[in-house]
């Protein structure tokens, strides 16, 4: 079942998504809200699945909130204007509707995100993953992985004898690693937990780099840590 919200600051808008959601048979319609910052305690208390996020609003956009919204959860971004179309290919949500949004329309974008959901449960039970380099395909041992960064439109990923490079985004590459091995603790940084070796205040060591943690990140990672 997946818990979904909307957020829009246009009541009709949420109410029309709400009547359409209650009506979806494995979605479970949580809450609508008229801000990103009104939503954002469901976002983490109520283990979100699916956001309907429209993209203007006079405190943030949904573009800058999407910073705040956990990688696992499925974001549908709406707005009467085209042009923000390209944001949401640039920051890899599933996907953009405009508006005014039909029901046909809604549903398309439900069975998108069924089967990302989909893919994505099904690639990461996989302890390995294929990076292309010149004109092949290398599989690369994701246990031999202990650190994966952004690194502006590339992802990095760094094992002890060689580091790889690839076209993608840090939220397409985290949905495609095991979360029981490998944990984000920055925006710009994945770990793999078998790799720590200590962690300090802001900092952790992991590999034979020392690599700063963000405050937003700490206590998932402590929670995830076999700490005596």
């Amino acid at each position: 079942m997946l818990n979904a919200i909307t957020i829009d600051d246009d009541k009709l808008v949420n109410k029309a998504l709400e009547v359409f959601l209650e009506r979806s048979e494995d979605v479970n319609f949580v809450a609508s809200f008229l801000s990103p910052v009104d939503a954002l305690k469901t976002i983490k208390e109520k283990d979100i699945h699916l956001i309907f996020l429209d993209v203007e609003f006079p405190e943030i956009s949904g573009i800058d909130f999407l910073d705040s919204i956990p990688n696992y959860c499925q974001v549908v971004l709406m707005s009467s204007k085209k042009d923000y179309a390209a944001d949401a290919f640039d920051f890899d949500v599933t996907d953009f509707i405009h508006k005014p949004i039909t029901l046909a329309r809604l549903i398309k974008s439900i069975e998108k995100v069924r089967s990302n959901i989909e893919n994505e449960l099904s690639v990461k039970d996989k302890k390995y993953i294929f990076i292309k380099e010149k004109s092949q395909l290398v599989k690369v041992d994701l246990s031999e992985v202990y650190l994966i960064q952004a690194l502006g439109d590339y992802v990095t990923f760094q094992s002890a004898n060689k580091k790889y490079i690839v076209h993608s985004s840090m939220k397409a590459i985290e949905a495609k690693i095991p979360e029981e091995d490998f944990i984000r603790i920055h925006r710009s940084y994945i770990i793999n937990l078998q790799h720590v070796r200590s962690l300090e205040d802001s900092t952790l060591a992991v590999g034979d780099k020392v690599i700063p943690i963000s405050k937003s990140y700490r206590s998932k990672l402590l929670s995830r840590l076999n700490i005596a």
